[in-house]
């Protein structure tokens, strides 16, 4: 509780991710579906909760009092924060990458191009890891910008080619829809490429469901 407070009153960034797992009600009865929230502020604080519902209700509850970015996926369940709640959106390369990976059974050579542009951001970030801030901010937009005007020619370029309900037409289309989110990482070197710190924090849980 007290790290929950002090992430959502002091925190720059609160990376987030939800998984399922099953839960056994006070009162008897069978085990029953409910979510486990990750928050992980700033890499200082860890912390999880779990809630009934996968809900907006349930992130405005999570999140009462943040006002910092938001590193989350694209699920519409965010976006009462962003929008009443003075929350600034940061989406994960990571996740927009997965996209394109699954458009490489049916259109291989046009999602191998995107993936290799999406592994030279990549390549930047890791690059600019060790450049102290703020000079990071300056080092890795540099470094970065010409890259995205890469690869948003690319989509410009392909964006009417494909099978229009294919994979990779729902990748450019996610790409289109976050593509604000996706580039805030421009604005401060603090802010992440990806959201796989979340994932991982929710690893033991999903191998133990698994299991």
């Amino acid at each position: 509780d007290a790290m929950s407070e002090e992430s959502r009153a002091k925190a720059f960034c609160i990376a987030t991710d939800a998984t399922g797992a099953r839960v056994r009600p006070e009162e008897k009865g069978a085990c029953e579906n409910w979510h486990v929230f990750v928050l992980i502020a700033d890499r200082d604080h860890v912390v999880f909760r779990y809630a009934r519902e996968h809900s907006g209700a349930t992130v405005e509850r999570l999140l009462k009092g943040f006002k910092g970015h938001l590193l989350a996926d694209a699920a519409p369940i965010y976006d009462v924060l962003y929008r009443d709640h003075d929350i600034t959106e940061v989406c994960c390369w990571f996740h927009a990458r997965r996209y394109f990976w699954r458009a490489l059974e049916s259109d291989r050579d046009r999602a191998l191009e995107a993936l290799a542009l999406i592994s030279q951001l990549f390549e930047v970030e890791r690059r600019c890891r060790e450049v102290p801030m703020p000079e990071r901010t300056e080092a890795r937009a540099r470094k970065a910008r010409p890259v995205l005007a890469l690869f948003d020619e690319w989509i410009d370029r392909h964006r009417d080619r494909g099978d229009k309900r294919g994979p990779l037409d729902q990748a450019i289309g996610y790409y289109d829809n976050q593509r604000e989110a996706l580039h805030r990482f421009l604005e401060d070197g603090r802010l992440r490429l990806d959201n796989n710190i979340s994932e991982s924090a929710l690893r033991n849980l999903v191998l133990g469901r698994h299991n």
